[in-house]
């Protein structure tokens, strides 16, 4: 996104050139995804279970919110 052509009043441009400017190497959320990859690789299989539950439940969650903005609502 960073790369594309900007377009004039994008209300996402602010968010677009604030996360285009960190690497994802040395990303915040680089570090998370390999903190919560740790501790998934090292809990017992029920613990797991649980956590792709959460975040399953997060990703609907996500979904749902951007529909609503999508149509508008």
């Amino acid at each position: 996104m960073k790369e594309s052509k900007q377009v004039e009043g994008n209300p996402y441009q602010e968010w677009i050139d604030e996360y285009g400017t960190i690497s994802w190497e040395e990303s915040d959320t680089r570090a998370f995804v390999d903190l919560v990859e740790y501790h998934m690789k090292n809990a017992a299989e029920e613990l797991r279970e649980k956590m792709r539950a959460a975040y399953k439940r997060g990703v609907e969650f996500e979904y749902l919110f951007w529909d609503t903005v999508y149509r508008d609502e």
